[in-house]
Formats: C-alpha cells, structure tokens, sequence
C-alpha cells in the first residue's frame, strides 16, 4: 500500500538524495540531527508502520491512555517543515547496491546516494505450535497493543510468554486493564538480560507480591483453542486456560528483506557495520537494532542515538565514529526499581562481585550488587529503591578509588555513603591533623580546595593526603562536599580494637604476674609444662618463632610506607599487625614464663611490652579515628599520631637488645 507523501525535496537540490529505511526511533534521530546540520540534501524516509515515529520506550502507556499521538515523537508536518520526504505504510522489497537504488513494496525505484538502514527489530514468535493463531499477539507496535485493547477487559486472563522488560511491561498493563495476567519465563529468573540469577529471583517476589503469577523454568510447548478460550500447555505438563496471549519473547533484526542482498549479516540477520556505521557494501550504513557492532547488537535506545548522531556527522563531513557505547539502564519495572549499569555482568575476570540483599529500612526488599574492580566501581546491578544510587553510578562514571571501609561498609549496610548533611569535619580547626599518614591538616586540605582541587583524587594528588592507608579519605569527601560513607566503626576496627585490649591484658601479665614457679618433682604435670623453660632446643624454638613474628610485624608495619609492598586491604592487614602484636605476646611467655630476668634482659622484656602497650593505645586510637561525627573520633584522630611514633621510635632499640640477649645465650 502506498500512502500519500508528505514532503516537499529542497528546492534547488541536485545532490544525490539520502534515503532512510525505517521510521523507527533511531531513524527519526537521524533525521532530526542530519537536518540540523545540512539543509539542502535531498532527505527521503520510507517508514513500513502507517504513522510517524513514536516513543516505542513508553508503548505500554497506549494500553491505558489510548491516545498515539501523545507518543509521536514529531507530528507528521514536523517532516514537511524541515524538507523530509516522508512515505509512510511502504517498505522496501529490494536494493541494488550497484546501482544504488532501492525498490518498494508499491513498486517505485527510488535512488540514493547514501542509504541508511535503520528498520530496528521485529518480535522473535518461537516456534510453538498455535503461536500464530487467534488471539495470540506480539508486544511491538501500535497496531498490537491496538488489538492487545480489543481483545483484554476486566474478568478476562491473559498468559505473557516472556519474563523481560517487554513481557513484564505487557503484564503491568494488561493488570491495569483488570486483566487476571501468569507470566511465562523459560529462563530461570526474570530479565535474564539486565539482572543475575539472585536479582532476578528477588524481581520475582516483588512482582508476586503485586498479584501476578510467574512460572520460571517454563518452556511453552503448544497452544491451542478450546471453544472461545486459548490452552497453554508447558513441557512439565502444566495446562493453563486463558482468554488471549501476548508473546514477549525477545526481538530479531528487521532485515528479512535483505535477504538475497550481497549485505553483510551475523547469524542473526543483524547487519555487520565498522566503526563508520557503514555495512560491507560502500555508501549503505546500518544504525540501531538492525546492525552489530564488533560482535555486539544493542537493544537500548541510547546507542542507537549515539549511533544516529555520529552517523549523521559523518555524512555532512564530520570525522567521529563509533564506539562501543555505555549499557547501562535505569528503569521502574512494575513499579520495581532495576538499574543495570556499567560493566554490570562482570566482563572483566580480575574483578569481584559485592552483593547485598536484605530488608532496608524505609527502601523495603532490596538486592544491590557491585562489581569492583581496584577497588574502583565499574558495574552496578540494583533491585528495589537505593536513594544513593545516583552517588554511587557518579562515583562509577568518575572512577572513584573507594576506601576499605566503605567496602566493608556496604557489605554490612547495602551503603557506600552517608546521609547528606554538614559533617562534623567542618567543624574542625584548620590545625586538625586530618591525615596521620602524611601529616596533612584540614588547613591545608581547605586551602588546596580553594585552589582549584574538584574532586577527592585531585585533592588526594596534591596534598597526598589519603595515600597511604586511606582511612580518611571519608573526611576528604566531606571536606569536598562529595557523599560520604556512615561514620561508624568497620569490622576490622573492631577486631583491631579488640586486639588492642588483649595487648594490654598480655602486657600487664607480662609485668605483672611474676615469674612462674618451677615444678619441685618429675612426676607432676607442670613438670612437662615447664620443660619450655628447661630445655634449651624447646627455648631456641620458641625464641626464634618471637623473632618471627617480630618480623611479620614489622613487615605489616611498613606496608603503607612503601609503594611495593602494598597488597590487599591495608585495613585488614593493620588488625592482623595487631593480632601478631598479641601473639609475639603469647610466645614471650612461652620463652619466658614471665621472667624478666636480668640486666640486658629485662631491659628487653619491658622495652619489648612498652612497645606492645603503645602499638594497643595506637591501635585503639585507630579504631576510632573513622568515628568523624563525634568527639571521640576527633580526638583519636589528635592523638593517634603522638602514640604511633612513640611506638616506632621504642621499636628502634629492640634489634640491638635482640643482638646482646643473643650473644649472652651463644657466647656469655
């Protein structure tokens, strides 16, 4: 059928026209910005639906608000007013790439000089017996939700074969309509293509709980008509009797008509295209569903604009091209939140997943997941609400460095920052020491922000502040104004604290408890206990594994100083400093049965315990220091410096007097 055209060519033109096939939402972009930059080209679009482009993104709103053209994206005299020769309800049967021309379905020759193919996709009908029967309707375009409205009304049951956006979409609306809807997935869980096997299982109980029913693991084997009513029937053996279906069962490239074409296509039929946007035959490009990238067809509306835009640069003499474009999707699935964002099904091998799933307060069932990749957020996967979402993809998209305990904090919380609000660092002088580390103050912190330092990294770069151990850089962000996480203690400052107080119970018994005696006969248990203060191999032993984990310790110690020697979570790595702190405790008393002994000896053990007494009053500080919003924070932050070099500097003595109680048990 050939409807009437509705534009006039630009006056005086005699370049070669160029011709779009399909009036799709890309194909509109296209034109809309290739006119915006030439005026006079000849501009000819042959669209196969009868009307213009429509929003096909908020198609399931004509199900409930019968008025198309509220989604027409431009009225039909849009294309006239800009010299767009628009021939609607035709399509294209043929094209010569030789001859550069294409042939319509009511039998016109129409030449080109460039041919854009921008058909989109069509609905994937899988090959079920019944599939193409009475009351059986895809969910693609005007005309199927035209008939979806016919055939629904209230007491009616409808069946969705397809657990995706489209499907779960088709079911909201037809519930709106008091339709009775089951949804079909042959998948294991829902939206196989946005969400992982947890999310989409956690997608399934919100959408239970609104009263549709969903059958994952289903697989349709035939339908068929049983008086006025339609008869699913799934390979399990299940029966389910309905008044009409709708098949939301994914989607093809509208290519079918180029299928004797020399054109270039994947086994799906979508057209293969450079980074030019130009097919394997010269002056035809492919944009949108119908053509692959680099092995990649994308579904989303937003590559398909990026592709329209570089398209239509490139054809008026601009030099960009196309790359792979950014995935991510945000959307409100039957009034469930679903954002799929970044590298969200984790490409990369070298990265870890972190998941929460848990009842939030005030959010409701929630699953969160982050893929983290050097501590860095490259992919983001969320069902239900997240109020610091937007945070969190901006720390993604800026490619934040988040701190160790911001990671801990989201595994315990499901939150990566803080409440907006003023922090409490705000309140502090300019002479507070913010980084202990580098000894940096929040004067010189401010100062640097007035200077020019925009985010936490560029602050970080020219102060070095947060470089080393990262614990504040939460402050930073605060001071920058940027969200923040929660100012609590994380798991491995409590075990920290923890170890802390065990050193201070090790070190008053070292002190304090006095020698232990010897046992005054063989045949006594203590006998075989005070053997490792007998015998000189268990002594040399246990010396020795001291002097180990003396080393170990030291080694913990330096970690932040050196660049090298950095691994893993620094955070963890300083409560196991001082755990082995607490251990090298338990062996002194098993060198020594708190014997203090004499001259370079007992000078040992007491410069040996001050030293673990200080690493406690640090590690305590420590522990506090991330409680930024209290008094006790900031005055750990005061003095944890004070206890750390006093404990580095009593350290210094310790070799020398390993060296004398050496030589007094070798050679004295």
């Amino acid at each position: 059928m050939k409807l009437a055209k509705s534009a006039v060519k630009p006056s005086g033109s005699t370049a070669d026209p160029v011709v779009v096939i399909g009036n799709g939402m890309v194909g509109q972009r296209f034109c809309r910005t290739f006119r915006s930059l030439e005026k006079t080209t000849p501009l000819i679009v042959i669209g196969k639906e009868s009307v213009p482009a429509y929003d096909r993104v908020n198609l399931t709103r004509l199900v409930t608000e019968p008025e198309p053209e509220s989604l027409y994206l431009a009225p039909q005299a849009w294309y006239a007013d800009n010299d767009i020769d628009l021939r609607l309800g035709d399509e294209i049967t043929d094209i010569n790439t030789a001859g550069k021309t294409v042939i319509t379905a009511s039998g016109e020759t129409i030449p080109y000089g460039k041919l854009v193919i921008a058909t989109g996709s069509d609905p994937w009908i899988p090959p079920i017996p019944g599939a193409d029967g009475r009351h059986v309707f895809p969910y693609r375009t005007m005309e199927d939700i035209n008939a979806i409205r016919a055939c629904a009304g209230k007491d009616k049951k409808a069946v969705v074969l397809g657990g995706g956006l489209l499907g779960l979409e088709a079911a909201q609306a037809l519930q709106a309509l008091g339709v009775e809807v089951q949804i079909l997935e042959i998948a294991d869980y829902l939206m196989p293509q946005q969400l992982d096997a947890e999310g989409g299982m956690r997608l399934k109980d919100e959408i239970s709980n609104l009263g549709i029913l969903v059958r994952t693991r289903t697989k349709t084997e035939t339908i068929l008509d049983v008086a006025d009513q339609k008869v699913v029937q799934t390979e399990d053996g299940t029966v389910l009797v309905c008044d009409f279906i709708v098949i939301s069962a994914g989607i093809r490239p509208a290519t079918g008509f180029l299928i004797d074409s020399d054109l270039k296509r994947n086994p799906r039929g979508a057209l293969v295209i450079d980074e030019g946007l130009e097919t394997s035959e010269p002056h035809v490009f492919a944009i949108g569903e119908c053509a692959t990238f680099e092995g990649t067809t994308f579904g989303l509306v937003a590559p398909g604009y990026q592709m329209a835009d570089v398209l239509a640069g490139r054809l008026t003499g601009g030099k960009a091209v196309f790359t792979k474009p950014d995935l991510s999707a945000r959307l409100k699935v039957m009034g469930v939140h679903v954002a799929a964002l970044g590298d969200y099904f984790q490409s990369d091998p070298l990265a870890d997943p972190l998941t929460y799933s848990e009842v939030v307060p005030r959010s409701g069932p929630c699953y969160r997941k982050l893929i983290i990749l050097k501590r860095r957020v490259i992919g983001i996967m969320v069902v239900g609400v997240w109020d610091n979402l937007p945070a969190v993809q901006q720390a993604m998209e800026a490619g934040t460095k988040l701190s160790y305990k911001q990671l801990e904090l989201f595994e315990e919380t499901g939150e990566l920052f803080k409440p907006s609000g003023e922090p409490a660092v705000m309140k502090w002088s300019d002479s507070t020491q913010v980084c202990n580390c580098m000894m940096v103050s929040k004067g010189t912190l401010m100062k640097a922000v007035a200077d020019g330092a925009g985010t936490v990294d560029e602050l970080s770069a020219c102060t070095l502040a947060g470089t080393v151990c990262g614990s504040c850089k939460p402050v930073l962000a605060d001071l920058m104004g940027a969200p923040s996480m929660p100012t609590r203690i994380p798991a491995s400052a409590k075990a920290m604290m923890v170890f802390s107080l065990l050193a201070f119970f090790g070190v008053g018994a070292t002190v304090f408890a006095g020698p232990l005696a010897y046992a005054d006969s063989v045949e006594v248990y203590w006998y075989k206990v005070d053997q490792l203060w007998r015998d000189n191999l268990l002594r040399q032993v246990t010396g020795y594994s001291l002097f180990a984990l003396c080393l170990g310790a030291l080694f913990l110690s330096v970690q932040k100083r050196f660049a090298n020697l950095k691994i893993g979570n620094y955070s963890a790595w300083r409560a196991v400093h001082t755990a082995t702190g607490v251990l090298t405790l338990a062996t002194l008393f098993l060198h020594t049965g708190f014997s203090l002994g004499t001259n370079f000896n007992s000078w040992l053990m007491l410069t040996f315990a001050l030293l673990n007494l200080l690493g406690g009053v640090s590690g305590v500080f420590s522990s506090l220091e991330s409680k930024t919003d209290t008094g006790i924070g900031m005055l750990s932050r005061r003095l944890k410096p004070v206890a750390t070099w006093a404990h580095i500097l009593l350290f210094w003595p310790i070799p020398v007097l390993v060296l004398f109680h050496i030589a007094s048990v070798y050679y004295w």
